[in-house]
């Protein structure tokens, strides 16, 4: 009786892991592929100003999802450790550690998108000679949470390091997806650093997003989709 206590336990922890990692993937895309990076223009202040003023309701929303995210990895965190903890304990809270301080470090990140908005909320008092003086800051907050994002992207590539190991030596969990979670964080680690090390790494975040930015996806999904169909099922249910 008690170890069927433990299934249903584990399963819903499971289920909860998988769904938050589902919603918080469809937030983050949302923000970051369909507002900011369209919002903001590279070098350009002005432009960049414009795109949020005209686009206020949208970045707002972007910000919210951005919330939304750092609600949905403190849930991940705390439910994959939950899970893992069978499979080796000190890891598994080294790897919830690792998640919680880059959602630390996304929250703090976070204040630079409020104020840049806040900055360009009092261009409309300012005489046209003026605004000049808000867009050059509003786009330097901006660029500053992709920074400071990028940096909490790092501290990631070494949580799904762990998780990769993790899941690939639970033996409970295919292997498959350890291997893949493990070349994810790989993927992570390499691209935020590049933002850091190329000067000139706009030039290159394109080939970066498309050769890095699918493994990078498939691991954690892979993870998400187990979760949510097989994840904490007695051996027996598993059966054909």
């Amino acid at each position: 009786m008690a170890s069927n206590s433990i299934d249903i336990s584990q399963r819903k922890t499971a289920l909860t892991a998988g769904f938050s990692f589902l919603v918080m993937t469809l937030a983050a895309a949302f923000a970051i592929l369909f507002v900011f990076e369209k919002i903001k223009v590279n070098g350009d202040a002005l432009a960049t100003a414009k795109n949020i003023l005209d686009s206020e309701m949208l970045f707002r929303a972007g910000f919210c999802s951005l919330i939304l995210v750092l609600i949905c990895d403190i849930v991940v965190s705390w439910t994959l450790y939950l899970f893992l903890k069978q499979v080796n304990k000190d890891i598994s809270l080294l790897a919830m550690l690792f998640r919680l301080i880059y959602v630390a470090i996304l929250g703090a990140s976070l204040a630079n998108l409020a104020i840049a908005l806040n900055c360009l909320k009092h261009v409309v008092c300012l005489t046209p000679s003026e605004t000049g003086q808000l867009h050059t800051p509003a786009l330097l907050f901006i660029n500053a949470f992709f920074d400071g994002w990028a940096v909490g992207l790092m501290v990631f590539g070494f949580h799904l390091l762990t998780l990769g190991y993790l899941v690939f030596t639970s033996g409970f969990i295919p292997k498959i997806i350890g291997a893949l979670i493990t070349i994810g964080a790989l993927c992570y680690i390499m691209q935020n650093f590049a933002v850091f090390i190329l000067p000139n790494y706009e030039d290159y975040k394109a080939s970066f997003e498309i050769v890095l930015g699918i493994p990078m996806a498939i691991g954690e999904l892979s993870l998400a989709f187990w979760l949510l169909f097989k994840g904490g099922k007695h051996p027996a249910e598993e059966q054909p």
